[in-house]
This record gives structure tokens, C-alpha cells and sequence, in this order.
């Protein structure tokens, strides 16, 4: 069986040269099962990727408190400020893959908060905490493609850490804001 690549005359098609050339710079690469030269691929690790580092949080998609005058949720953490996040999320390259299981630790606190009434709100705060902690760790930690998650999402936790660790009815108000954000995410 001849193969797309085999047929006669295929290598006039692409101009001529058989030797694959890296996406980036054009340089000839050594082995056709990579894309990106050498020091291309080393500048994409260093340099965080196709990650759009100039991205930043819009003052309206930050709370100091997620209830309003009459202590009901605001509509902004379900639509208005939950649709500008996703979409900075999204030019940020955060998709709802790379942030379901963070978002899976602050959840799991709010159902058990919401069901254990008795349960001491130091639980519920060092569960934001975690939460935290691994959000920094993400950032910080270089994949393929530069950082597993990029600053913006550090920034939405930072400005929201006092708010969300204030009491049990914020820090639901923050899930739901969180939960908001991730339905309109696009996943990978």
C-alpha cells in the first residue's frame, strides 16, 4: 500500500526540499518528528509558550463581597462578571480542564460546610488555603508550554482571599462566583 507521503513527485509539491523545517524559525530540524528546532523549543519553555502574559483582570470581575443590600448572591458573580472572567480566562489560555480539580477542592468544603452545620469555619478557611497554595504551585511550575496555569488565574485568587476566608456564606459566594466561571470556560 503507498502511503500519501510516498507518491511520486509528493516532495515537488512542498517546494522541493524533503527536510523538515521547525514552525517557528524555519531552521532545519534533525528529526521529522519534531516541530520546533532546538533552541526554538527551549525559548518556547523559558518564555511561557503561546500563553498570553499581558493579560490582565478586569476591576469588575473583583468582589469584596458576593451579596448584595438585601443578602442575596449578586447577579454579577452568575452573569455580567462571570462572563467578562471566563473570557480573560480564555485569552489567558485557562480552559476548564486546567482548573477543574482546584476548583474540586474548594466544592468538596462548600457541600461539606453545607451540610455539616456544626462544622468549625477554620476547616472551611484552611480548605482555601489548599486551595491557594495550589493555584501559586501551578503558576509557578513550568510545562511544555510555560507555566500549568497562567498569573491572571493567581490574581482572581489573591484578590478574592480575603473575601472568600471572611465566613461560611463569602466563601460559598465565592464557589458560586468560581462555579460560574467554569461553565463558561471551553474545555481543552
Amino acid at each position: 500500500m503507498v502511503k500519501l507521503g510516498d507518491a511520486s513527485g509528493w516532495g515537488k509539491l512542498g517546494g522541493g526540499g524533503s527536510q523538515p523545517k521547525c514552525q517557528t524559525c524555519g531552521k532545519p530540524l534533525k528529526d521529522s518528528k519534531y516541530n520546533l528546532c532546538w533552541d526554538c523549543s527551549q525559548k518556547k519553555r523559558e518564555g511561557g509558550g503561546n500563553l498570553n502574559m499581558d493579560v490582565s483582570l478586569p476591576g469588575e470581575c473583583v468582589f469584596n463581597t458576593f451579596y448584595d443590600a438585601k443578602n442575596f448572591l449578586k447577579r454579577e458573580i452568575f452573569i455580567e462578571s462571570a462572563e467578562k472572567a471566563a473570557k480573560t480566562f480564555m485569552d489567558a489560555g485557562i480552559s476548564q480542564t486546567s482548573i477543574r480539580n482546584l476548583f474540586h477542592l474548594v466544592k468538596a468544603m462548600d457541600n461539606r460546610q453545607r451540610s455539616e452545620k456544626t462544622l468549625d469555619f477554620g476547616l472551611v478557611r484552611e480548605a482555601f488555603f489548599k486551595f491557594h497554595r495550589q493555584v501559586v504551585y501551578n503558576v509557578n511550575r513550568k510545562g511544555d508550554k510555560g507555566p500549568l496555569l497562567h498569573p491572571v488565574f493567581k490574581d482572581f485568587t489573591d484578590r478574592h482571599l480575603d473575601v472568600a476566608t471572611k465566613d461560611g456564606r463569602e466563601y460559598s459566594g465565592f464557589v458560586e462566583y468560581l462555579t460560574s466561571i467554569l461553565a463558561r470556560l471551553k474545555t481543552k
